[in-house]
C-alpha cells in the first residue's frame, strides 16, 4: 500500500494519524472545537457538516468551510456530511447530498471529501470524479452501525473502493464481540497488502477498541478519536489513544 501526504501530514505510514470530529452546529462553535483539538495534539481534522446542516444554508456552510481552511492552515480537513442511515444527522436525497458535497468542494477551504458508497455507483462516481478535478483529495466511505460483515466481502468491499478512485477506502463496521474486531483487523490486513490505497478501518463499539489502536498492525491510516464528544461509538480520548498507539509501537517495532 502507498501513502498518501495531506498538508505535510502523511497517511498510510507507521503510527495512525489521529483525527478528531467538529461536532459543532454555528460556525463559531466548530472554530473553537478545532482550535481546542489542535491544542490536544490532533494531527487532522474533521467537520462533520450534518451536525451543522439545520442552521445554516449551503452559502454559510460553504463560507465556514474556507474559514475553516484559513484558520488550519497546516492540518488536513475532511469534510464530511455523514447521511441518517450511516449514523449522521440528517436525511437527505441524493440529489442534495450531491449538490451539497459539490458545493464545498467549491469553497476551496477543504483538503478531502467524503463520499458514502452505499449512495450508488451513479451517485459517487461523478462525486469522486468532481472532487479530484478541483484538487480535492476523497475518501470513499461504508458504514454498518448493526453488525461486522464477512472477511471476504469486508476485503472486496475495500477493493471496490480502491478501484473507483477513492483517495482513501474507509471502512466502519460494528464489533458485537471480540472475534468481529480481529475479522475487521484481518481483512484489513489482507486489503492493506492487495491495494496501493491508504485505508481506515473500524470496528465500532466497546468490541472494537483495538482496531482503533492497532492500525499499525492491520494498516489503518487514521484513527478517529474523541475530545468533548464522541462521533460514533467505542471512540477513545485523543490523549488516551496517541499514548497507547505510542507505546505498542515501540512494543512492536522497537
Amino acid at each position: 500500500m502507498s501513502s498518501l501526504t495531506v498538508k505535510g501530514v502523511e497517511l498510510g505510514n507507521g503510527i495512525p494519524k489521529t483525527i478528531v470530529s467538529l461536532m459543532g452546529s454555528t460556525p463559531v462553535d466548530i472554530l473553537n472545537e478545532g482550535k481546542r483539538a489542535i491544542v490536544a495534539g490532533a494531527d487532522c481534522l474533521e467537520w462533520r457538516v450534518d451536525m451543522a446542516f439545520a442552521s445554516m444554508d449551503a452559502a454559510q456552510l460553504a463560507h465556514t468551510a474556507r474559514e475553516l481552511g484559513r484558520a488550519f492552515p497546516t492540518t488536513p480537513l475532511v469534510t464530511t456530511f455523514r447521511s441518517l442511515g450511516e449514523g449522521g444527522n440528517v436525511a437527505l436525497d441524493d440529489g442534495g447530498y450531491a449538490e451539497l458535497l459539490r458545493t464545498l468542494v467549491d469553497a476551496e477551504g477543504i483538503d478531502v471529501v467524503d463520499v458514502e458508497l452505499n449512495r450508488g455507483k451513479q451517485v459517487y462516481a461523478p462525486l469522486l470524479e468532481y472532487a479530484h478535478a478541483n484538487d480535492v483529495l476523497t475518501i470513499l466511505s461504508l458504514h454498518d452501525f448493526h453488525a461486522t460483515p464477512e472477511t471476504n466481502w469486508m476485503v472486496s468491499c475495500l477493493q471496490r473502493m480502491a478501484t473507483a478512485g477513492a483517495s482513501i477506502c474507509k471502512l466502519a463496521v460494528m464489533a458485537t464481540c471480540p472475534e468481529d474486531c480481529l475479522r475487521l483487523m484481518a481483512a484489513s490486513a489482507r486489503a492493506h497488502a492487495l491495494v496501493e490505497t491508504p485505508l481506515v478501518t473500524i470496528a465500532m463499539g466497546a468490541h472494537g477498541s483495538l482496531s482503533r489502536l492497532a492500525g499499525e498492525v492491520s494498516g489503518s491510516a487514521l484513527t478517529f478519536c474523541s475530545l468533548e464528544q464522541t462521533s460514533a461509538p467505542g471512540q477513545i480520548d485523543l490523549s488516551h489513544a496517541s499514548t497507547l498507539m505510542d507505546e505498542l509501537h515501540e512494543v512492536l517495532f522497537p
